[in-house]
């Protein structure tokens, strides 16, 4: 009798194991299928995200894009309520275009020269006779490159994980967030990134 109720206690033991490993089985399976459709996910790229107010372009090395593109991502950057668009432009590819990016609420920036930029600048602004109290962004623009406001975001159009901001001067970009676009550059895409842009906090170096 003793042996016969031990037996039954070994197999009530044993199917136990057995329910208890096909619970925390189908738990874990539960988990890795939410994981991987992520619906809080897709809710958030599903919905319409504003753009911040100032934002930097850069086209990305060896990327194919041409005016007309940065001209549709400048289009829906503002459509997104964007004010302010700086278009890093070093070779000059988006100024010989016919468009008149003023229009767009954007402003193209190049390199003003080469080397020690600020230093070169600083004479320059001396050789031209530039009192302290004409100095202002405008002026620093004309003479520096990039100044003032910083972008609040840099895209750089064209790269997938690696970003580069080609030369886009550093002192312009301390607190400025940088994402790739990758193209093609449609709404969703900008949107996604804009999406991942909403979630950083801003510690602003604290």
């Amino acid at each position: 009798m003793a042996n016969r109720r031990s037996r039954y206690f070994g197999i009530v033991q044993v199917l136990l194991w057995y329910f208890i490993h096909f619970a925390v089985s189908s738990i874990s399976w539960f988990f890795k299928i939410v994981r991987r459709l992520n619906p809080f996910k897709t809710k958030l790229s599903n919905k319409f995200h504003h753009a911040p107010e100032h934002i930097a372009l850069v086209a990305y090395k060896n990327s194919l894009i041409d005016s007309s593109q940065m001209k549709s991502v400048a289009l829906e950057l503002l459509q997104r309520g964007c004010k302010k668009i700086s278009i890093w432009d070093p070779d000059r590819r988006m100024e010989k275009s016919k468009i008149d990016w003023s229009e767009l609420h954007c402003r193209l920036l190049t390199p003003k020269n080469g080397g020690s930029t600020v230093s070169e600048s600083i004479k320059r602004m001396k050789a031209s006779s530039v009192s302290v109290k004409e100095v202002n962004l405008e002026l620093l623009d004309h003479f520096i490159g990039p100044n003032g406001e910083e972008p609040h975001l840099l895209l750089s159009c064209g790269a997938t994980d690696l970003v580069s901001t080609q030369g886009y001067p550093p002192w312009a970009l301390r607190l400025t967030t940088i994402y790739p676009l990758p193209s093609p550059y449609s709404k969703s895409q900008i949107n996604e990134v804009l999406a991942r842009y909403s979630t950083v906090t801003q510690r602003f170096g604290k």
